[in-house]
């Protein structure tokens, strides 16, 4: 996996590891946000985990990735009914990035060199974001390789 996108997935899912004992772990100072957690959830394991976002099925059983090598050998396929689910919730989730910072900062190590503090994390989930608007845009599938 391209090393950026390792680190920054690794990142999002040491924050997600602690869910269940975040009061306890971090007390007052931050309260776990589901609404925003649980949208940035969804997209960042919608692009870069892979877990199926619900849609409706028989909308997308229609779509094929363009051809038999790509799909293959992709390690992400999206149609356009999965990317419009996830710009949906990129919608929801664009204008609160900043809010995530006090959340994500607490899982950078010193050996990231690609994503080494907020600023690289957002701008790789920005990215991200656009990617998705872009697609959703002209109705478009996404198939993501990473080589």
């Amino acid at each position: 996996m391209y090393k950026p996108h390792d680190q920054f997935q690794r990142i999002w899912e040491a924050l997600v590891e602690y869910r269940d004992g975040w009061d306890e772990w971090i007390g007052d100072e931050l309260v776990w946000d589901n609404g925003l957690i649980g949208d940035a959830d969804a997209f960042i394991r919608g692009v870069f985990i892979g877990r199926t976002i619900e849609v409706d099925s028989e909308e997308a059983a229609r779509w094929e990735a363009c051809s038999e090598i790509i799909a293959a050998n992709a390690w992400l396929v999206r149609s356009p009914v999965h990317v419009r689910a996830l710009a949906r919730t990129w919608g929801r989730l664009s204008g609160r990035v900043g809010e995530l910072r006090p959340y994500v900062e607490l899982f950078f190590r010193k050996d990231y060199r690609y994503v080494a503090d907020f600023d690289d994390f957002e701008v790789m989930l920005r990215s991200w974001g656009d990617v998705v608007d872009q697609a959703d845009r002209r109705g478009w599938g996404l198939t993501i390789e990473f080589c």
